[in-house]
């Protein structure tokens, strides 16, 4: 039984060496891995994808606006998890712009893309998504403040009336039937 432990410590060395550390993991500086085979890359235009390197179904993108409306949205998503973690189910989601949407379910954070179904205008999520354990989100948070400072000069959309919000295609990507 002793030597069975040992084998099973020695195969988990094996793995934490074969996983890059944080600071290990960043391929070139606009790659950072998150988690297993999950990366944000941040493209010359300042778009970021998360993706799984496997499946490329799996994946989100966000305009550098898109990707602050986002990253305000944190706080939020943080007290969600939090509320999956202690009282379970949590049903959380928020328009983080365009058609995507973040929601936490299931103990995993969950970035799906939506589309409205023209028979009955209800928005449907899509097969294109990426879900993030709460270990990766942690990870996720940390890009999201290393990029802050690259995307300073960014602002969410804002507007002026609630008609201009209305029309924004990327605030109201899906407008409603009596729009």
């Amino acid at each position: 039984m002793m030597a069975h432990q040992g084998q099973v410590k020695t195969s988990k060395q094996q793995h934490q060496q074969q996983r890059p550390s944080w600071e290990d993991s960043v391929k070139n500086k606009n790659t950072w891995c998150i988690g297993s085979s999950r990366y944000v890359d941040i493209d010359e235009n300042n778009e970021v994808t998360i993706r799984d390197e496997e499946n490329i179904v799996k994946h989100a993108v966000f305009t550098d606006k898109r990707w602050v409306k986002f990253s305000e949205q944190v706080p939020y998503i943080d007290s969600a998890i939090r509320r999956d973690i202690t009282l379970k189910p949590t049903d959380f989601r928020v328009h983080t712009g365009g058609n995507w949407y973040i929601m936490v379910t299931d103990e995993r954070s969950d970035i799906r893309r939506f589309y409205i179904n023209s028979q009955d205008n209800i928005p449907c999520a899509t097969p294109v998504a990426i879900a993030l354990t709460f270990v990766q989100w942690n990870t996720l948070k940390m890009v999201i403040d290393e990029t802050k400072e690259e995307l300073e000069d960014v602002e969410s959309c804002w507007h002026l009336s609630q008609r201009d919000m209305e029309r924004c295609r990327e605030c109201t990507p899906m407008p409603s039937s009596s729009s």
